[in-house]
């Protein structure tokens, strides 16, 4: 076996044994951070699907006659708006294993869709996020 000497610097320069190894080490944090980053924004961008489902459901539910819990996936609550801009529930409905609101249970909601004296279909979507990491912020 030949000793390993120091040799000039153009020697040094043109050794490319590990070059591929160290690139690796320097470019893997930066795809794995990448690949990390895209997936948990996919699975954020569910909490914006919940918000169309909702809009959607209340949507539909106000243009049916007939309204059945197998029609229903999440809670919807019809709201009757008085003179003074009170809501109380006059019916609602939920799926299995969802408390539907009480008739005549007073409900807040934002100031600006309280037209007195009207009617305001009101749904509610929830949904369980986990992280695809583990870590959830607090």
């Amino acid at each position: 076996m030949k000793a390993m000497s120091l040799r000039s610097p153009r020697h040094f320069g043109r050794n490319r044994r590990g070059a591929s190894a160290i690139e690796f080490a320097l470019i893997a944090p930066l795809m794995l951070g990448l690949y990390i980053g895209c997936v948990e924004i996919s699975e954020g961008v569910a909490d914006r699907k919940v918000t169309l489902t909702a809009g959607t459901l209340a949507n539909l539910t106000s243009q049916v006659t007939t309204l059945t819990t197998a029609d229903i996936a999440a809670k919807i609550s019809c709201l009757k708006i008085d003179a003074t801009g009170i809501a109380r529930v006059t019916w609602g409905e939920a799926t299995t294993g969802v408390t539907k609101r009480a008739p005549g249970e007073v409900v807040t909601f934002p100031t600006n869709l309280a037209v007195p004296n009207s009617y305001l279909v009101f749904s509610e979507v929830s949904y369980q996020y986990v992280p695809v990491t583990g870590c959830c912020p607090t």
